[in-house]
């Protein structure tokens, strides 16, 4: 997942993420959940951290709708992003959902929890209370055609294969 992939420009960048912006804009998003995973377990490898993204979000909405949580989700679109160290991350966007802030709290820390994964990595808020938008984006970057990679782009249906 590099912009050196695509022959980064300026200009088509800024209109892509400008684009997806307004996208990520016209969900009905509730909450912006950042995943950060415990040193130990970062990777490098960008399936193995999708693999992990994957686990944690089955468990969130298992704690959260129950056994048939596969066939009532709570959608959500995760941006993949690498850290300082090159290891892989994500910002995921939930949306059309009435899961009150508090619920989602206690659901992730029994994700947490039951992982093993420390909760001081874990940042949750609700949508609006940051940039989330134009921060998701930034790792995005286009070419004279307006190319990006996709894989920075999860949505829940293709994580979970539905």
């Amino acid at each position: 997942m590099s912009y050196r992939r695509f022959g980064y420009n300026k200009d088509k960048t800024t209109d892509v993420r400008n684009e997806i912006a307004s996208w990520i804009k016209s969900l009905n998003a509730n909450y912006v959940l950042t995943i950060q995973f415990p040193t130990e377990k970062r990777s490098t490898n960008y399936e193995r951290s999708k693999n992990m993204l994957r686990s944690v979000m089955a468990n969130l909405e298992f704690y959260l709708l129950g056994n048939d949580w596969i066939h009532h989700q709570i959608p959500f679109v995760a941006f993949c992003e690498k850290g300082k160290f090159q290891t892989y991350h994500y910002h995921v966007v939930l949306y059309n959902n009435d899961v009150k802030l508090n619920r989602m709290r206690k659901a992730m820390h029994k994700v947490f929890h039951k992982t093993g994964f420390d909760t001081c990595i874990l940042y949750l808020a609700p949508f609006f209370t940051v940039n989330t938008p134009n921060y998701c984006t930034k790792e995005i970057y286009a070419d004279n055609n307006k190319h990006f990679d996709t894989n920075n782009i999860i949505i829940s249906q293709d994580l979970f294969g539905i």
